[in-house]
C-alpha cells in the first residue's frame, strides 16, 4: 500500500461498493482500520466486519483525493458514506450559445455542452422574473425549431412581440439575433453599464431620427435593465454570500438545513432527509456532506458557517476556493451574529424534523396500516 494521498474504496464480499475515503497517507488510513485497541464506533466496527476487498487510486494530492472521493461517492452512493439524496438545485438561466440562433431557459443542471450558464438565481422567482423581461426586451426565441429561415409565417410569440422571429426570411437577420445575444450576456454577466451605454445610445439616434416611439422603448429598456443590475449585483458582487449549514438528529433520524445568505439577505433553504443513519458523529458528517454538497454544481458562496468543526477544513477551503475563483472560508462561529444565525438554522432543522418524521411520518403510517393488515406483510409497505 503507498503512503501518497489518494482514495481508497472498500467492497464487501458481493463485490459492491460499501465506502469510499480520502487520505493524505494511504497507508496510514487503512492501516488505522486494523489496528487492535483503536477506539471505533458502531459504524466503523460494522463496516470494518463487512469489509472483503480494498482498492485505491493515488493522487498528486489531498485536494485531488478530496474531488475524486466526492465524485466516486455521488456515482455510487455507497452505504456507508454520507449521500444526499435531495434531487433538488438552484435554478440557473441557460444560453444556448453552442446553437446558432440561441435560446434562454431555467435549469438546474449545469453541463459541459458549449452553452453559457448564469446564476444561480435566489429565490426561483426571481429566475422566472428575468426570463420574462429578457423576451420582453430582447425577443430570443423560446422553439426547439432548427432555424433555417424557411417557415412560411410566425408563430405567435412574433405577433406578441416576445420573439425576433429568425424562422421567417426577411423578418429578422443574423447580425439582429446576434446582437440581442450579446446584449442578454452584457446584462447577466453584470456588465450592464456598458449595455445601458449601448441601448442610450440607440434611444438619442432614434429620436434624433424622430422615431419617438422606438426611444421610448429603449428609455424603457434602461429602466428594466437597470433594476436587473441591482439584483444581479447581489449574486455576482455580495460581500455577504455565505451559506449557513444546521442540523437535528435523533437516533438513526436526522434532518440537514442549508440556509443561503445572499447580499446580506437569506433567500433561499434546502433540506435533506435520512432515515437509517449507523451512526453520528457532526465532523465526519459534515466533512462529507460540504463534498456532496458543493459537487452538484451549486453556487459557492465566500463563507460557509458549520456548528461543528471538521478535520479536513483545510483541504476543502483550499478545492472550494479553486472552484470559486477566490478564498472561501469555512467557520465554527462560538458567538455572534453568525452563531445567532446558526442558532435559527439548528431550530428550523428541528421543526422540520417534526413535520417530517412526527407529523407526516404517522399520518402515512396510519394510512398504510390497513393495507399491511390485507396483505399479511410483517411490516408496513414502502
Amino acid at each position: 500500500m503507498p503512503s501518497e494521498p489518494g482514495v481508497y474504496i472498500y467492497k464487501n464480499a458481493q463485490g459492491r461498493i460499501i465506502y469510499i475515503g480520502k487520505a493524505r497517507s494511504l497507508r496510514q488510513r487503512v492501516r488505522s482500520y486494523f489496528q487492535e485497541g483503536r477506539p471505533t464506533d458502531p459504524k466503523t466496527q460494522r463496516l470494518v466486519a463487512e469489509i472483503a476487498d480494498l482498492e485505491y487510486i493515488v493522487t498528486d494530492n489531498e485536494v485531488e483525493a478530496l474531488i475524486l472521493e466526492s465524485t466516486l461517492v455521488k456515482k455510487n452512493q455507497p452505504r456507508y458514506n454520507v449521500n444526499l439524496k435531495d434531487d433538488k438545485s438552484f435554478p440557473y438561466l441557460k444560453l444556448t450559445t453552442n446553437e446558432a440562433y440561441p435560446r434562454i431557459f431555467i435549469t438546474r443542471r449545469i453541463k459541459k455542452d458549449g452553452a453559457a450558464y448564469f446564476g444561480p438565481f435566489l429565490p426561483a422567482s426571481y429566475a422566472r422574473q428575468t426570463i420574462k423581461l429578457i423576451n420582453k426586451l430582447f425577443k430570443l426565441r423560446t422553439c426547439n425549431l432548427e432555424i433555417d429561415g424557411t417557415l412560411p409565417r410566425p408563430c405567435l410569440d412574433y405577433q406578441m412581440k416576445r420573439c425576433l422571429g429568425p424562422c421567417v426570411a426577411g423578418l429578422c437577420s443574423k447580425e439582429e439575433y446576434d446582437r440581442a445575444v450579446e446584449d442578454v450576456k452584457l446584462l447577466l454577466s453584470g456588465r450592464t453599464d456598458e449595455l445601458v451605454r449601448e441601448l442610450e445610445q440607440r434611444m438619442n439616434e432614434a429620436a434624433e431620427a424622430m422615431r419617438y416611439e422606438a426611444a421610448a422603448i429603449y428609455r424603457d429598456w434602461i429602466s428594466m435593465v437597470r433594476d436587473i443590475s441591482e439584483r444581479q449585483k447581489m449574486i455576482l458582487q455580495g460581500q455577504d454570500d455565505c451559506d449557513l449549514f444546521g442540523y437535528y438528529q435523533e437516533g438513526p433520524q436526522l434532518v440537514l438545513e442549508v440556509f443561503a445568505m445572499r447580499g446580506g439577505r437569506i433567500v433561499g433553504r434546502r433540506e435533506f432527509y435520512w432515515e437509517d443513519l449507523i451512526s453520528f458523529d457532526p465532523g465526519e458528517f459534515f466533512s462529507q456532506a460540504l463534498q456532496q454538497y458543493y459537487l452538484q454544481d451549486t453556487f459557492t458562496p465566500k463563507e460557509i458557517y458549520l456548528p461543528a468543526d471538521i478535520d479536513d477544513a483545510d483541504t476543502i477551503e483550499a478545492w472550494l476556493s479553486e472552484r470559486r475563483g477566490s478564498r472561501v472560508y469555512i467557520r465554527s462561529p462560538r458567538r455572534g451574529l453568525k452563531s445567532e444565525m446558526l442558532d435559527l438554522v439548528m431550530r428550523n432543522a428541528k421543526m422540520s424534523f417534526e413535520a417530517r418524521f412526527r407529523v407526516l411520518k404517522s399520518r402515512g403510517e396510519k394510512l398504510l396500516k390497513p393495507l399491511q393488515d390485507v396483505l399479511g406483510l410483517d411490516t408496513l409497505p414502502r
